[in-house]
């Protein structure tokens, strides 16, 4: 399996983040980057220039995942769910519904969404401000039924690929959590976070997703292995678990070892 190093949710339009990242450089230990969604909103891209020059200096290739935070004062949501492979330096890329092969490995981007509660309709309506801060495209707002919808493409999409994908090893990277199984209910925010994608995970090797803003230990769905690496908004301090040296194979081999200890 190629060697990946991931991170998600670093939030960098919030000044905090920013200045943490800025005097706390992450150490590199991978030829490749994966941020799983969520770096800053669209509306603060002037501001994180630094991250992309950084990047584009210490990694062979950088891809930037969309989370809904990357949506936020962007103007065409249905351009990117058509494929989305956009440069922002020669090496660093912000990526949608997009594989790339890297040799015997290949890499699935997709932010994934999810599928809302109707139950909760209009909580969400009231509460998640990607329906304030998201356009579908120039003229139609984000709705409720769009949320769902691009949910639907995503999984459409992800479902084809990785059923005609001929690589040895496959990972997907995902902004929204593929399961509901890790957490139970404790709002009616819990569908914004996640959904019951589990059908996915077949054929399959690794899973990493964001979005959640708290990181648990890798849980294996049969041979699928699911793992996140959230730093969060760090004033709540949602960063516990955070591990900016993390790898996709450091990850494996951890988790092998452990389950062949059991």
């Amino acid at each position: 399996m190629e060697n990946i190093q991931f991170i998600s949710d670093l939030h960098l339009d919030e000044p905090f983040c920013s200045e943490y990242f800025q005097s706390h450089p992450i150490r590199v230990m991978a030829k490749y980057l994966v941020v799983s969604g969520d770096l800053c909103d669209h509306d603060s891209l002037n501001n994180v220039q630094w991250f992309f020059d950084w990047c584009s200096i210490n990694y062979e290739q950088t891809y930037i995942l969309y989370g809904n935070h990357d949506c936020f004062g962007i103007t065409n949501l249905e351009q990117l769910m058509s494929g989305w492979n956009k440069s922002v330096r020669s090496n660093v890329h912000y990526v949608n519904n997009s594989n790339i092969l890297i040799n015997s490995t290949e890499l699935f981007f997709t932010t994934l969404w999810s599928e809302l509660d109707i139950n909760d309709k209009q909580y969400l309506l009231n509460n998640a401000v990607d329906f304030d801060k998201i356009k579908y495209n120039n003229s139609t707002s984000l709705s409720f039924e769009l949320y769902n919808y691009v949910h639907t493409v995503c999984r459409n999409w992800l479902k084809e690929k990785i059923q005609n994908s001929r690589a040895q090893y496959k990972i997907v990277f995902s902004h929204h959590c593929p399961t509901t199984s890790l957490s139970k209910k404790k709002d009616s925010l819990f569908s914004l976070f996640r959904s019951n994608d589990e059908d996915l995970m077949k054929g399959v090797n690794l899973w990493v997703y964001g979005h959640t803003h708290f990181n648990i230990s890798p849980k294996w769905f049969e041979e699928t292995l699911l793992v996140s690496n959230q730093f969060g908004h760090f004033k709540e301090k949602d960063h516990t678990g955070w591990n900016p040296q993390q790898t996709t194979n450091s990850v494996c081999q951890r988790e092998l070892k452990s389950l062949y200890k059991e």
